[in-house]
């Protein structure tokens, strides 16, 4: 139809030209023959790459908070400040790049080989602030022209990356750090059966140990060991800043997806998006104190009239003592744990994390991972000299999805916070 409607009116100044005698009647009838041949022009949009999504986030925060409206948003005259780092939003797209591990054949239960395509591994990270809960960089996958769906604020499901929301909910509960949970494999509750990864027997093993190594059963048994164990660890991530399955008035998004009441919430089986999660690690990196994660912090109508200005200030939402202790536990995966592979130095600082294997440094400013496997999943604090960041990154591959995670509370203060908690609680 388009074309169609271009060879007519491409027809008609033809013939107005011939008529005016711009043209010869010989050219016009050479010139009707065919179209002219049109050059491809490359495509040239201000949602092309990451802008898009950029650009989509910002929109849904300025509608959620009532700032404008969207025929305000779209009629222009806005003047928005958002809290977008040019180079971080670079760096975090270039390690990701860079760090996208291959898609490698695996044999599935039928014992057929299958060979996963690209496309099947969704990649994104995210970088928040941590003092102020400013999202300053994310990679959200796919050129937003080619596909809209932002897997930093999609997500997937948080894997092992929720057991630091166990250590939180079973802190609280009274339990410390040197307490001992079963760690054979397989354990059955509640008539279903878990194991650990490659099925590993660890004995018993305490929460610190359980960490280091992310041992599945233990994490099973430290949650039937709590009253309502389950709703206490959805709390605990809840108060790091992931939303539940009911909407909040914070958060990218403002809810996640099949938090469920049962011991098996540990190993992560709710949808997060990467965003909230280095979000709750932040918190965690703060000392406790949550601050909503945002993108914009200004907007100025075009009267030069202040609309909005963000002016978030931060809740204690977990023990300070507590935040100290949880995150002593994940200093352990990258010094003594399963995560040992991605242990690095950052300006003098590398802090908490989850285990990943095959973990290298990025350019000596972040976390990166090259893993031969399905897929990985890792979050992270750097210190950077314009201060603390929280780096997340997720691959959701099309299986089992783990992790490496980094934050900062300062190893001798958690050390001697995890020494202090541990004698008041009677451990060994």
């Amino acid at each position: 139809e388009a074309v169609e409607d271009l060879r007519g009116r491409y027809t008609y100044v033809i013939n107005s030209m011939a008529e005016m005698d711009t043209i010869s009647l010989e050219q016009r009838d050479h010139a009707l023959e065919k179209l002219p041949h049109f050059p491809k022009i490359a495509v040239q949009s201000q949602y092309g790459g990451q802008r898009g999504h950029m650009l989509a986030l910002v929109k849904r925060e300025i509608l959620d908070r009532g700032i404008a409206s969207e025929e305000e948003i779209d009629g222009g005259g806005l003047r928005i400040t958002t809290t977008f780092d040019k180079d971080v939003m670079r760096q975090v797209e270039e390690g990701v790049k860079e760090y996208r591990p291959a898609m490698v054949p695996y044999v599935n239960d039928a014992g057929k080989e299958v060979r996963p395509k690209d496309k099947d591994l969704h990649v994104a990270a995210a970088t928040v602030d941590v003092k102020t809960g400013r999202l300053l960089g994310f990679y959200g996958g796919h050129d937003y022209l080619q596909s809209q769906i932002n897997w930093a604020s999609a997500g997937g499901m948080a894997g092992s990356t929720m057991k630091a929301a166990t250590n939180v909910a079973a802190i609280r509960e009274g339990f410390s750090l040197r307490d001992y949970f079963w760690g054979n494999s397989p354990i059955e509750v509640g008539g279903h059966e878990f194991n650990n990864q490659g099925f590993t027997d660890y004995g018993s093993v305490s929460m610190i140990g359980a960490t280091e190594n992310s041992v599945n059963t233990a994490y099973i048994d430290m949650v039937d060991s709590m009253d309502s164990g389950p709703q206490k660890v959805i709390k605990a991530a809840e108060d790091m800043g992931i939303p539940g399955n009911e909407p909040e008035d914070w958060g990218i998004p403002n809810k996640s997806i099949d938090f469920q009441e049962n011991v098996g919430v540990t190993l992560g089986t709710a949808q997060v998006s990467p965003i909230n999660m280095a979000n709750a690690y932040a918190t965690l990196a703060n000392g406790g104190r949550r601050n909503p994660v945002h993108v914009v912090t200004k907007v100025v109508d075009r009267s030069g009239e202040t609309l909005y200005e963000a002016n978030h200030r931060g809740r204690q939402t977990i023990d300070e003592d507590i935040a100290a202790d949880v995150s002593y536990s994940l200093q352990q995966v990258v010094t003594s744990g399963s995560g040992s592979q991605a242990r690095t130095v950052i300006d003098g600082s590398l802090e908490v994390g989850r285990e990943v294997p095959q973990v290298r440094q990025l350019d000596g400013e972040g976390l990166g991972a090259r893993l031969e496997s399905r897929g990985v999943r890792f979050e992270g604090v750097d210190r950077a000299a314009d201060g603390e960041r929280v780096l997340l990154g997720i691959l959701l591959g099309v299986r089992e999805c783990f992790g490496v995670a980094t934050v900062g509370r300062g190893i001798d203060a958690a050390r001697r916070r995890a020494r202090e908690h541990a004698r008041t609680h009677g451990a060994v």
